[in-house]
């Protein structure tokens, strides 16, 4: 994993490649919040926990007898629940280092799960919908009568065919999102129970599979039509007590499906709004409801969907095309007019679930032959920013070596030109150091010969005067370091 610090929050990366797979036989999976685990359920009731730093299975948890459809964290990345086919839900304590004994609760239901979720802020509360077609609010700290709440519509008959087919709740967990087998959605308050809005939508397909976005604004969803819709919703103002009237005293109160009576009566759906605010004023733009911002469909294929996922910061959607012949994930846009963002395809069978990494473009896609493929973004790492001087090659060249280029120099001469400059004087007034006299060069080859007096030096040149104006006077010609010195000649040899 990377520093988060380093990372660009204006740059927006897409994974568009797979750099890392994991064999298993994994039907669904799902990342931790805290980004370091990955839990993948299969379809013989086994649940492995992945660590991503060393892509190992970290732990391995057996519990269910038939396959897991679903996994749900919770807030803290410690509890795991896990749905199955086999009529249960288990909540699993990492902490514990058991692979049995760290089963911390199982709840039984009346027919096989299709998916459950934990409540984003307690591990006490979950939601689960069942092949039945309903939702169930279950309370863990209550018994199994008090603790448990069917969402529907009160003022409708009980059917299949209307049922809630998924659910989830919103990031803040005040309200559950529920589609319908007939297309629509509904809205129920989490502490009254109570439904708040009901409305349909474009169409009468059946949803098969809701997810809000981290905004808590939005929601995508697949429906059997092969299509995916992003809708907006609007909640009304509950700023301004209820205006709807208490029930006559002789009025029975609605009985759940499980026997429990609730406290409060659902609302009806065939006017819900009025019944909890007032209209809205005069001018007012935003009113109640949902509303459906893009639909995206394989136009070319005409594929189902299956798995959704939302980006980190919600402003693209994630979904696996059901083709068994191709491995294909679609990203589209949220914002603007939802054009597609990008396409990561790969050689092998189709795609049973997909995942986005909570905070890093990472995308965890599972096969229908159960690998989970793990596709990243590739960066390429810019050195010049952490040395300015250092050049980058586009290709391998061969660097030729320096004779006494990694020559082991002897340490006594290190230490010794260190001490040298060490004692060396330095100069703190900054006093210039005085000029140099020049050197006057005497060519004697090219002079006659003078007699030599006392206090005469040769050629006539007094020795004093030539001791003090730097006159070579023993060497004659100097010898010269480079041969581009223009008083450097070099001797002649005539040939005999």
């Amino acid at each position: 994993m990377m520093n988060l610090e380093l990372l660009s929050p204006l740059a927006q990366e897409y994974p568009d490649k797979i750099t890392h797979f994991l064999d298993s036989s994994a039907s669904v999976a799902q990342f931790s919040p805290n980004g370091q685990l990955l839990a993948a359920g299969r379809d013989d009731g086994t649940v492995e926990v992945w660590d991503l730093h060393t892509y190992r299975v970290m732990r391995r948890l057996e519990g269910h007898v038939k396959g897991v459809v679903s996994v749900s964290w919770s807030r803290n990345s410690r509890y795991l629940l896990t749905s199955s086919r086999d009529f249960t839900c288990a909540v699993w304590d990492l902490a514990v280092p058991s692979r049995t004994g760290c089963k911390r609760d199982t709840v039984w239901f009346e027919s096989p799960l299709t998916g459950a979720v934990f409540h984003p802020r307690t591990s006490h509360v979950i939601l689960a919908t069942v092949t039945t077609n309903e939702c169930v609010l279950v309370d863990l700290r209550k018994s199994r009568l008090a603790g448990r709440w069917y969402l529907y519509d009160a003022e409708e008959e009980y059917s299949r065919s209307t049922g809630v087919t998924t659910a989830r709740f919103t990031p803040d967990g005040q309200y559950v999102w529920a589609g319908t087998a007939a297309g629509g959605l509904m809205i129920f308050d989490v502490a009254s129970k109570q439904l708040i809005l009901s409305c349909s939508l474009e169409t009468k397909a059946a949803m098969r599979l809701l997810e809000v976005d981290p905004t808590g604004r939005y929601f995508g969803a697949i429906f059997t039509d092969r299509t995916v819709r992003v809708c907006s919703v609007t909640l009304p103002d509950f700023s301004h007590p209820p205006a709807s009237t208490p029930p006559a005293p002789d009025s029975p109160a609605p009985i759940q499906p499980n026997g429990h009576t609730p406290s409060i009566t659902l609302t009806s759906a065939a006017s819900p709004i009025p019944a909890i605010s007032p209209l809205p004023a005069e001018g007012e733009e935003d009113e109640p409801g949902v509303a459906i911002e893009h639909t995206y469909s394989d136009q070319i294929g005409r594929s189902a969907w299956t798995g959704l996922s939302w980006s980190p910061d919600g402003e693209c959607l994630l979904a696996g095309s059901a083709d068994k012949g191709s491995h294909k994930l679609f990203i589209w846009y949220r914002s603007g007019r939802g054009g597609l963002a990008k396409v990561l395809e790969d050689r092998g069978v189709g795609v049973e679930d997909v995942a986005w990494h909570p905070y890093l473009p990472l995308i965890a896609s599972v096969s229908n032959n159960g690998r989970i493929n793990l596709w990243s973004a590739l960066r390429k790492e810019n050195w010049s920013a952490f040395a300015p001087a250092f050049e980058e090659l586009e290709e391998n060249i061969d660097y030729e070596e320096r004779e006494d280029e990694f020559d082991i120099e002897d340490e006594d001469e290190i230490r010794r030109r260190k001490r040298a400059i060490e004692e060396m004087d330095v100069d703190i007034g900054g006093t210039p150091p005085p000029p140099r006299r020049a050197k006057i060069r005497v060519d004697r080859q090219h002079l006659a010969p003078m007699p030599f007096h006392e206090g005469v030096g040769v050629n006539g040149v007094d020795t004093v005067d030539a001791e003090d104006e730097g006159i070579d006077v023993d060497g004659g010609i100097e010898e010269s370091e480079s041969e581009d010195d223009p008083d450097f000649f070099p001797p002649v040899e005539l040939e005999d």
